[in-house]
């Protein structure tokens, strides 16, 4: 069974729920029941300073979450995922850090979005996560548009 790290803490409500939805996933798409049917999950925790509302401390957050995702790595974490939108701000640099693979929570929602048949997104989100390009980019790549831009903080 092949080991995924989550790199979270930033909103550990968010780390939370990216690690119940793993557990239904399990359930749901591979009858997972008994704990060794489950998939084995390292969760890094890390309480960085606030980058969400301001990017004035985004340096001090990124050597922290990098530090992370090469311990995660270390942990024999075949796979890693960001549980934070505004994390993926962060994704290249990560990225260049290690050397296994991140699963983009961005490209993820724009391939759906894209097989859905939307034409145009709403997005909610951090003033820091909406202030970057990640989702326009991510969505026109699929030749979709982003419609709105509702600040959450």
């Amino acid at each position: 069974m092949r080991k995924i790290g989550i790199l979270g803490g930033v909103g550990p409500q968010a780390t939370a729920f990216i690690y119940e939805k793993l557990i239904q996933s399990a359930q749901k798409n591979h009858n997972a029941q008994n704990n060794d049917e489950y998939p084995d999950v390292v969760i890094a925790s890390i309480p960085v300073p606030d980058f969400i509302s301001s990017k004035d401390r985004i340096k001090d957050a990124e050597g922290m979450l990098i530090q992370a995702a090469i311990g995660l790595e270390s942990a024999g974490c075949e796979a890693l995922c960001i549980a934070s939108n505004t994390v993926h701000i962060l994704l290249p640099q990560l990225k260049e850090s290690v050397n296994v693979p991140f699963i983009s929570m961005v490209d993820l929602v724009s391939d759906r979005c894209e097989l859905l048949g939307y034409k145009k997104v709403a997005l909610v989100g951090t003033p820091a996560l909406l202030e970057s390009d990640l989702y326009s980019k991510a969505l026109s790549s699929k030749k979709l548009s982003s419609l709105l831009r509702v600040k959450t903080r």
